[in-house]
């Protein structure tokens, strides 16, 4: 869970019969604004962080990092803050058990941005922040990929409509098409991929 005016993370452990703890296990987020989590396909945390890393040489730009969860709880930081250059709020972001690349919505850049996962975790930024561009007024929202980690699907907000990728094996997407008639503008929110 993300705290995103404290720049935490909780982490709760959970029983043998799936119970939560009711004392979570806190660590500090190493960007701002910690606001969306994937899992990669070894079970690393990835977190978008929407407030980038603090530094002012860099601006607000958005950051991804990356984290190993202990046993007892708390986190371990493998990537820190790895800068999506220029891209903005980076709210969302999808990783699939099937996948070696995680990707973000950058909101405020109208873009998605892709970064690989390697076997320990760390992250590189590929195709200098920018796998998919949108125009303006159609920002991605949410996003999600399938459990193969072979198609990834964001929503694109002022259009209503939901914009379809495949994950090639360098990590790039290639655009499949666009389907679904929500209401341009309406407040359609949340995406789920079966």
């Amino acid at each position: 869970m993300a705290g995103k005016g404290s720049n935490q993370i909780h982490v709760f452990p959970v029983s043998d019969r799936g119970l939560p703890s009711d004392a979570p296990v806190t660590t500090l987020s190493r960007g701002l604004v910690p606001f969306n989590f994937a899992f990669d396909r070894r079970g690393h945390l990835i977190v978008a962080e929407v407030g980038g890393d603090g530094m002012p040489a860099t601006g607000d730009t958005s950051v991804v990092s990356s984290y190993g969860i202990r046993s007892d709880g708390s986190l371990a930081v493998i990537s820190d803050t790895v800068d999506t250059f220029n891209k903005r709020a980076t709210c969302w972001i999808a990783g699939a058990p099937g996948s070696r690349y995680v990707f973000t919505a950058n909101t405020g850049s109208d873009t998605l941005s892709g970064l690989q996962v390697d076997a320990r975790g760390a992250l590189t930024l590929l195709d200098d922040g920018v796998a998919a561009s949108f125009p303006a007024g159609t920002p991605p929202i949410d996003l999600m990929m399938t459990r193969d980690g072979q198609f990834l699907y964001t929503l694109k907000a002022g259009t209503g409509r939901m914009a379809a990728f495949q994950v090639s094996r360098d990590g790039s997407l290639l655009p499949r098409g666009e389907a679904g008639r929500l209401a341009p503008g309406g407040s359609a929110q949340g995406i789920a991929v079966r």
